[in-house]
C-alpha cells in the first residue's frame, strides 16, 4: 500500500510505494483510509520525537475511513461502516491507505460530512473541544478571546465559543482571515500585526477584560498580551506547555486574579483516556447541525504530503485546515 513514512528523526517524511498493509489484532479495526487530515504535530514527532518513535515508520494522526475487518474481539463495530478519529501519538499510521486502530478511540463520521471533512476534526477540533467545554466552559454572553482564531484549532474554538453564545474577540494578521473571522460570526477581529493586543481588548471590554482567553497560537509574544487581558475570576486556556518556560505569564494571571489551565491531547492518550476522543468527536454531529462548519484551507494528495507537513508546521496561510484526500470520492 502506499503510505508516508517517517524516514529518521529530524529528517523530512518520503512517500513509500510498498508498505506493508496492516492486520488487525483481535481487539482492533481495519480502517481503509479516505482522508487524513494535516497537523503541526506530525512533523513534530519527527523533529522532536517526544513520543520515542522508531524509524523508518508511517507518519500522520487524524483520519477519516470505511471499516474494512474487525478484530475477533470486537464487538458494535461491523464491516462498512464509517469512522472518524486520530491515531495513537506513540503509533501514528493515519498518512496510509490503511491503518488499524482499538474501536474505543473512533467514533462514528457523521453523515452529514465528507471523508475530507470528516478528517479535517480530530485533532484540532478535540482541542478545542477540551478547552472550552471540558478545561473550561464557555456560558452564554461570556466574553471571549481566541488568539490565532483563523487556524485549524482556532477556527473551531471560535465556532463553539459563538454556539455556546458568547461575544468573541479574535486575532489574526491577514486580510484573508480577517474576513474568515466575520464570517463566522467574531465581534471584534484585531490585526496582531498592527495593534497592541492587551490594550485594545481591555479597551473593548472598558478595562474589565474577558472571561475566558484560549490560546492555541504557542507564540510567546502572543501569551505574554493574553495573560493581560484575563479578568478577575477568568480562565486562561493555553493549549501545549509553552508556559512552563514563562513564568512571567502564570504571574500575571495570579495578579489580575485569573485561573490558568492548560489541554493536551498527547497525555491523554498516554492515560488511555479514550472517553475524551469519543465523547468529543460524538460531540461533532450536533455542533455540525447548529452550524459549526470545518474550513479546507488545502486538499493535497499522499505524494504531496511531505511537503505540506513542513509548511503546516512552518504555520501555512489561509483559514482552517489541509487534507490528505487518499480516496478519489472522499
Amino acid at each position: 500500500m502506499k503510505a508516508v513514512y517517517a524516514v529518521g528523526q529530524g529528517q523530512t517524511a518520503e512517500l513509500k510505494l510498498d508498505a506493508p498493509k496492516p492486520a488487525p489484532a483481535d481487539n482492533e479495526i481495519l480502517v481503509k483510509v479516505f482522508a487524513a487530515g494535516v497537523n503541526p504535530v506530525d512533523n513534530k514527532l519527527i523533529t522532536y520525537n517526544f513520543t520515542g518513535l522508531s524509524f523508518p515508520r508511517p507518519i500522520g494522526c487524524d483520519f477519516s475511513g470505511r471499516i474494512e475487518a474487525v478484530g475477533a474481539n470486537v464487538k458494535g463495530w461491523a464491516v462498512g461502516d464509517e469512522v472518524f478519529s486520530q491515531t495513537d501519538y506513540w503509533n501514528p499510521t493515519s498518512f496510509a491507505e490503511y491503518l488499524t486502530i482499538d474501536p474505543k478511540w473512533v467514533a462514528r463520521k457523521p453523515a452529514s460530512l465528507s471523508h475530507v471533512e470528516a478528517a479535517a476534526f480530530p485533532i484540532a477540533f478535540l482541542s478545542a473541544w477540551e478547552g472550552l467545554n471540558v478545561a473550561a466552559q464557555v456560558y452564554p454572553n461570556d466574553t471571549v478571546y481566541i488568539a490565532a482564531a483563523a487556524g485549524g484549532v482556532g477556527h473551531f474554538a471560535t465556532q463553539i465559543a459563538k454556539i455556546k453564545g458568547a461575544k468573541v474577540i479574535a486575532t489574526a494578521s491577514k486580510p484573508e482571515n480577517f474576513e474568515y473571522l466575520r464570517s463566522i460570526g467574531v465581534d471584534h477581529v484585531i490585526d496582531h500585526s498592527k495593534s497592541d493586543v492587551a490594550a485594545e481588548i481591555l479597551r473593548l471590554t472598558d478595562g474589565q477584560g474577558v472571561d475566558l482567553v484560549y490560546e492555541p497560537s504557542y507564540v510567546n509574544s502572543s501569551l505574554q498580551a493574553s495573560a493581560k487581558v484575563v479578568k478577575k475570576g477568568g480562565v486562561f486556556v493555553e493549549l501545549g506547555s509553552t508556559t512552563d518556560s514563562l513564568p512571567d505569564v502564570l504571574e500575571t494571571i495570579k495578579q489580575r486574579g485569573g485561573r490558568f489551565v492548560q489541554v493536551s491531547l498527547p497525555p491523554l492518550y498516554y492515560q488511555k483516556q479514550a472517553d475524551h476522543f469519543s465523547t468529543g468527536l460524538s460531540a461533532v454531529q450536533d455542533l455540525v447541525r447548529k452550524g459549526l462548519k470545518v474550513q479546507i484551507r488545502k486538499v493535497i494528495t499522499l505524494e504531496e504530503a511531505p511537503q505540506e507537513m513542513l509548511e503546516v508546521m512552518k504555520g501555512a496561510s489561509g483559514p482552517g485546515k489541509s487534507v490528505i484526500r487518499i480516496v478519489n470520492d472522499a
